[in-house]
Order: C-alpha cells, then sequence, then structure tokens
C-alpha cells in the first residue's frame, strides 16, 4: 500500500499550495498540499522533511501531524494512507523547484472552498489553523 506524507505553510492565515501539473496521472491539475511516498525506513516526518527540501527548497522546523487519512479514491488510485501536517515555521523561502507542480500560490484559509482541490477534506483539516 501506497503512504506518503504532505503538509502545508500556514502563516497570516494563508495557506501555500501546489497546483499539480495536468499531466500527472495523480490528481491532475487539482491544487494540493506538498509531499511524497515514504522511502524504505522512512518515518512520516523524515519524508515530509524531504520532500519540502525538494520540491519547494524549505526546510520544515515546526510542524505537527493533524491527520492520517486513507485515500480517498481507491478505486482511481489505488490503496493508500497519507499523513498529513501543519507547517508552521520553515527556514527558507518557498519556491517551485519540482515539474509536479504547474504553479505555487497563497490563498487566504477562507478561500479553499473556492478552489480545486486534491481532497475536500482540505477546508476542514486546515481552515482552524489561521
Amino acid at each position: 500500500m501506497r503512504e506518503t506524507a504532505g503538509g502545508a505553510p500556514i502563516k497570516d492565515g494563508m495557506i501555500l499550495l501546489g497546483l499539480r501539473s495536468a499531466a500527472l496521472d495523480y490528481y491532475p491539475s487539482t491544487w494540493d498540499i506538498f509531499g511524497g511516498h515514504l522511502e524504505a525506513g522512512d518515518t512520516p516526518e523524515q519524508a515530509l522533511v524531504r520532500e519540502f527540501q525538494e520540491e519547494l527548497g524549505i526546510v520544515p522546523i515546526d510542524f505537527t501531524c493533524i491527520a492520517v487519512k486513507e485515500e480517498p479514491n481507491p478505486a482511481a488510485y489505488g490503496p493508500g494512507r497519507h499523513h498529513v501536517y501543519v507547517i508552521r515555521t520553515w527556514t527558507g523561502i518557498p519556491r517551485n523547484l519540482s515539474d509536479e507542480h504547474q504553479e505555487i500560490a497563497w490563498f487566504e484559509l477562507g478561500d479553499l472552498d473556492n478552489l480545486a482541490l486534491a481532497s475536500d477534506a482540505y477546508p476542514r483539516l486546515f481552515g482552524g489553523y489561521g
């Protein structure tokens, strides 16, 4: 079963999301949190830090797991477990370093309901962290 760790930087009522590339097989053209698969021997926290360095060039410092969710669409994407984090502090300036995302952007937490999101759980999960 696929296991991932992902999260979103949140600061001053804003959340950073990435628009997934239209060419991807997994949730294409949707706004999503950042992260990736756990590699052999990884903890979710190790995978989270590695993926943020690779995708955004930042190092999460203060982060909390807010949910562990089963894959919401296993018929399309197979079984999976996703560890979801809020990142409150980090070092570096986020920039798009991955072809996985067409763009990255900051959004007000209250605007999550108006976006095409990879998970309809994001407004509920992240809404209280502004």
